[in-house]
């Protein structure tokens, strides 16, 4: 069923009185642009934490962001709206990081409708797919041995592109993970983060011959198959797409999706980034450098200490944000301000 965003935001702003007095209400209700950016000026007060909390903050099963339930709903009246699906990328560099997805569905074990992440997890023995609040996901302290091995950003900064077209198929989106953790337990899809696409190579002919095979995919893979599931990628294998109807990196689909190189047009996508506060104790090796390289040519060039266009515009996805969310230093509240984006031209 489909959301109202729209609406729901108007009826917020209607009950939350003048808190938010200046939002423009009028941008709340109407119809497209899907997108109507505004400023709202964060009220909360920059409280210095206490010794204790900041000993623990960040730590398993200790000390959280004080803002951990509202902090959603602030990035979506920065962005303007509620997005209709979120590509995600936990950072570590280079084209590293972890790839997941997010979109608004009941949640499992609470029955709330919310943002969930279905999360990849390569741990052996594990569930491979483990579905996780969008909110626990980036700002929880309590699933670090579950759902949740990334820690949050606690322990990397993170990069949510924000997606709004209303024909991106969520439904299809979700069947496909229920799908994929069946064919996980049955022995039929596999994680695999060296080289899946290689491990694949005989799927084909055996799919082919009726015979049983095992595919294999990493978190980048797996999640660019749902999106494709999700209409947002072609699924359609094709000359013209050969070397790029999927990726074992990261950050590529990423890029792909800001170079407007996906269904989803450029007007309908947004960038949101979130800063790995300093001061939140690293609980495991991870920071990003901050840099991407999204082609074998810009690989080249910077061997050679050449650095391309496109190369530098990528290099620093926190350049390309619409919004900041940061946790300013001796507190631990959350806060979020509007940016405007480097253009492309400008690389």
């Amino acid at each position: 069923m489909e959301v109202d965003n729209h609406r729901r935001v108007a009826a917020k702003v209607l009950t939350q009185g003048p808190a938010n007095a200046q939002l423009d209400l009028a941008s709340a209700v109407s119809p497209p642009p899907m997108w109507r950016a505004v400023s709202i000026p964060d009220s909360r007060a920059l409280a210095t934490a206490r010794p204790e909390e900041l000993e623990s903050f960040g730590c398993r099963g200790k000390v959280a962001i004080a803002n951990k339930d509202q902090i959603l709903d602030d990035i979506w009246h920065k962005l303007g709206g509620k997005p209709r699906f979120i590509y995600g990328l936990a950072e570590v560099g280079s084209d590293y990081g972890h790839a997941f997805c997010a979109f608004e569905m009941e949640n499992p074990k609470t029955g709330k409708h919310e943002f969930m992440v279905p999360n990849i997890v390569g741990v052996p023995g594990s569930k491979m797919v483990q579905w996780i609040s969008l909110t626990e996901y980036l700002f929880g302290v309590n699933d670090f041995k579950d759902a949740n091995r990334q820690r949050g950003f606690y322990n990397r900064p993170y990069t949510l592109v924000a997606l709004n077209d209303p024909k991106i198929d969520v439904d299809a989106c979700r069947d496909y993970f229920l799908d994929l953790a069946k064919r996980h337990q049955a022995g039929t899809a596999k994680f695999s983060l060296v080289l899946p696409r290689i491990r694949n190579v005989l799927r084909a002919p055996l799919h082919a011959l009726g015979l049983p095979y095992c595919e294999y995919g990493n978190c980048a893979r797996w999640n660019f198959e749902a999106m494709k599931a999700a209409k947002i990628f072609p699924s359609e294998i094709h000359l013209g797409n050969f070397f790029t109807h999927n990726t074992m990196w990261p950050k590529r689909t990423a890029v792909r999706l800001l170079d407007g190189l996906s269904h989803v047009a450029r007007d309908d996508v947004r960038v949101v980034h979130l800063e790995r506060p300093p001061h939140a104790q690293l609980s495991a090796k991870g920071k990003s450098e901050g840099r991407t390289y999204v082609n074998v040519f810009t690989r080249i060039a910077d061997l050679f200490g050449i650095v391309t266009a496109r190369g530098r515009h990528y290099a620093h996805l926190s350049e390309l944000a619409h919004v900041r969310v940061h946790v300013p230093k001796d507190t631990i509240t959350a806060h979020t301000e509007t940016r405007t984006p480097k253009a492309l031209a400008a690389a």
